[in-house]
């Protein structure tokens, strides 16, 4: 069970490490001589992301082969990621936009509470009809 420290310490350190890769990503990206750790830095997160849905893939043997093959191939084409390694963050960005997109779009079909509703009434507890109609 997750206490209120503990709880509080792992987002502290969540907070840490998302702060410590985004002044990371600018340095690569401003600095000419960061080639070699902007490429780490560009792929470390995708594949930490897919490390971790591996992991608790009920396929894990076949998700974790895929990983050592991307790993493979990552490997073989270093000199090309090292010289494009910018794209990649693009490409990191341009996912989670997508992602945010998808997710807040499901929630306008037909019998879902859309996600700013949703929000809504988490912040401020059951909302009038006028504004849950807006939301």
């Amino acid at each position: 069970m997750i206490t209120g420290g503990s709880a509080s310490r792992r987002f502290a350190w969540l907070a840490v490490l998302i702060a410590g890769y985004a002044t990371l990503a600018h340095y690569t990206n401003s600095n000419p001589r960061a080639k070699s750790l902007g490429a780490v830095m560009a792929i470390a997160a995708p594949l930490a992301v897919a490390l971790g849905v591996a992991w608790r893939s009920a396929y894990r043997l076949p998700a974790l082969l895929a990983a050592a093959l991307v790993a493979v191939l990552l490997a073989s084409q270093w000199r090309i990621i090292e010289g494009n390694f910018p794209l990649m963050y693009l490409f990191e960005e341009c996912a989670v936009y997508a992602l945010l997109s998808f997710t807040s779009a499901r929630t306008l079909f037909d019998g879902r509470v859309p996600l700013c509703t949703y929000w809504a009434n988490l912040v401020h507890g059951p909302l009038p009809a006028a504004v849950a109609r807006y939301t």
